[in-house]
């Protein structure tokens, strides 16, 4: 009877798992990510590590604080202008942009993704996760096609290589991309 009250796997499995970050990965979001996902990401990239939610909007702030005090792990935050990325070039291991594209314009788009790129060291990933995660008990169970991949050759577009649609999953699509060596 007690195996009814156990917690469940976690309901961002498949987004940890597309992200693949390790223990002292340096992570960079941007975006609206949700904030269960931000505090896992710091809980996984750990001590020495770091998670940085970049350019976020007092909601999004307190809501991803919040979600890393339950969890007991930092997230960092900091700011730039609307069209940069707060990192320095070549110092980020994975920047994953939690953004609905439409939302952008295509000049915008393409500017967030050479920042992205920028950003990353060589050999990083620069992660597109697209969507609106579904919810409920039938959230994960959809028979919907994958969406056309029109990403990933913007991907390549903005500098990337080996870009590619991996998932789509729980109303989320994911995209990546690696900068070259």
């Amino acid at each position: 009877m007690l195996k009814w009250f156990r917690k469940g796997p976690s309901p961002y499995q498949t987004s940890l798992a597309m992200v693949g970050v390790k223990t002292g990965d340096r992570v960079l979001l941007a975006g609206a990510p949700e904030p269960e996902l931000a505090a896992q990401l710091a809980r996984l990239t750990g001590l020495n590590g770091q998670t940085v939610a970049a350019n976020q909007p007092a909601p999004n702030r307190a809501a991803i604080e919040s979600a890393a005090a339950a969890e007991g792990v930092l997230v960092e935050f900091a700011d730039a202008p609307p069209e940069r990325l707060p990192a320095d070039d070549g110092v980020v291991d994975i920047v994953v942009l939690a953004v609905q594209k439409t939302d952008a314009s295509d000049a915008a788009w393409g500017r967030l993704l050479s920042e992205g790129f920028r950003s990353l060291r060589a050999g990083g990933r620069l992660l597109v996760i697209e969507g609106v995660r579904k919810s409920g008990l039938f959230g994960s169970s959809s028979s919907a096609p994958p969406p056309a991949d029109t990403v990933s050759p913007q991907l390549v577009a903005a500098g990337g290589r080996a870009a590619r649609l991996l998932a789509s999953a729980e109303g989320l699509t994911y995209y990546e991309a690696q900068k070259p060596r």
